[in-house]
C-alpha cells in the first residue's frame, strides 16, 4: 500500500506487476516483447509483435492490453511505450536485472526475425541491415546488399537508397575491406535523387555506376522487369561508385553558401 517513490519507483511497480501478474513470471515472453521494442528504430506493429512472439493477432493484442500502463496501440496499429522515458529505464542495467532488458538481446531478436519470418515485412526492409549488423550477421547483410531483387523490393516499400547506404556505411564492420559492399553502398548513395523520383530505374543506375565485374552490375544487365528501363550500352556512364563525389544536392534556386547535415539528411 506504499505509493512508489518517484518515476523510477512507478516504472518498477508497473513493469514488476506486468512481469509477475500478467506474464506469471515468464521471463522469455517478457524479454521477447520488451527488448525488441526498446531498441527498435520505429514502433513495431501488432502483426510484427505477434510474429516475434509466435502468437496469433488476437493473443498478441490480449497480451498488449495486459500491459496497458506500459504500452498503447495507435490508430496505425503500431505499439508504443506510454512514456519514452520507459525505454531509458528498461535499458538501465543498474535497475532491477529481472525487469530490465539488454540492448544486444533486442538486436538479436529483431535480427533473427528480419532474417526469418519477418523478412518480407516493411520494418525488415527499412531496418534489417541495421539490426543484422548490430547482431554481427555480416554475411547475411552481404547477401542482401548484393541481391538486386532485395534492393528493388526495399525501394517498393519506399525505403530510400541513401538510408540503405548509410546503414551499411555506419554499421558494417570492415566495410572498406568488403569492396563489393562498399561500392554497392556508394552506388545507392549516388542514385538517391534519381531513384527517389523513379525507383524503376534501379538497374539503370547500378549499371551506370558499377564495373562489369560487380555482382549487382551482372544482375542488372540481365534484368527483364515488367516496367521499361534504360539499359546503358556503355558502362559506367554515370558518376562512378569509385568517384570521390558523395552526393548531389538538388532543389536550391540560388548559390549555396552553407550546408548543415546530419547522418541521414540535409537540414
Amino acid at each position: 500500500n506504499i505509493f512508489p517513490s518517484g518515476r523510477d519507483g512507478i516504472y518498477e511497480t508497473y513493469f514488476g506487476r506486468f512481469f509477475k501478474s500478467a506474464l506469471k513470471g515468464d521471463e522469455l515472453i517478457y524479454q521477447k516483447l520488451l527488448a525488441p521494442m526498446a531498441v527498435a528504430r520505429e514502433p513495431l506493429s501488432v502483426s510484427d509483435i505477434a510474429q516475434l512472439l509466435a502468437l496469433n493477432s488476437r493473443k498478441a493484442k490480449s497480451l498488449i492490453k495486459k500491459a496497458q500502463n506500459l504500452l498503447c496501440v495507435g490508430q496505425d496499429e503500431r505499439v508504443r511505450f506510454v512514456q519514452k522515458s520507459m525505454v531509458d529505464w528498461l535499458l538501465n542495467y543498474d535497475k532491477d536485472e529481472q525487469l530490465t532488458v539488454k540492448v544486444e538481446n533486442g538486436h538479436h531478436i529483431l535480427a533473427k526475425w528480419c532474417e526469418g519470418t519477418g523478412a518480407k515485412e516493411p520494418y525488415a526492409y527499412r531496418n534489417g541491415i541495421y539490426h543484422l549488423c548490430r547482431n554481427g550477421q555480416y554475411d547475411i547483410v552481404k547477401d542482401m546488399m548484393l541481391d538486386l531483387e532485395w534492393i528493388d523490393a526495399a525501394l517498393q516499400y519506399d525505403v530510400e537508397p541513401i538510408s540503405i547506404a548509410i546503414d551499411a556505411q555506419q554499421h558494417f564492420k570492415g566495410l572498406e575491406e568488403n569492396r563489393d559492399i562498399f561500392l554497392a553502398a556508394r552506388a545507392l548513395q549516388l542514385s538517391q535523387n534519381a531513384l527517389k523520383n523513379d525507383p524503376n530505374q534501379l538497374a539503370t543506375q547500378l549499371m551506370g555506376r558499377l564495373g562489369h565485374t560487380h555482382p549487382l552490375h551482372e544482375q542488372a544487365s540481365t534484368r527483364h522487369g515488367p516496367v521499361p528501363w534504360l539499359k546503358p550500352l556503355q558502362t559506367p556512364n554515370l558518376t562512378s561508385a569509385n568517384d570521390p563525389c558523395r552526393m548531389i544536392l538538388e532543389g536550391h534556386s540560388d548559390w549555396v553558401t552553407a550546408v548543415a547535415m546530419d547522418d541521414t539528411m540535409v537540414v
